[in-house]
């Protein structure tokens, strides 16, 4: 059976094996790495396409990394949205986004 992928927000449990796998990053170099370097874009890349692989994102759609939520909400709204946009929500999450959109 697939692993199940998962993006919710909240409290999650860390795996027993990230401690072991933080020192691997921090000891192989990886966490100090240019985001300008070969290496990074090796591995930027790889990340990409597993991520296509795994979700099925199609060839022409691109995939951008950012550190939250709010952050994408923020790209979004600078972005995407010419002048206005209408926020139809339902709960927190939503109002916060609208929130975000207004400022």
């Amino acid at each position: 059976m697939p692993t199940p992928v998962s993006f919710n927000v909240g409290p999650s449990q860390l795996y027993p094996e990230v401690r072991a796998l933080l020192v691997q990053a921090y000891d192989s170099g990886v966490l100090a790495m240019s985001h300008r370097g070969a290496e990074f874009e090796a591995i930027y890349a790889l990340a990409e396409q597993g991520l296509r692989r795994v979700l099925g994102v199609p060839a022409d759609y691109r995939i951008y990394f950012v550190s939250s939520a709010t952050e994408a909400w923020s790209i979004l709204a600078e972005c995407l949205v010419p002048s206005r946009a209408l926020h139809l929500y339902s709960g927190s999450f939503g109002q916060r986004w609208y929130e975000q959109s207004a400022a």
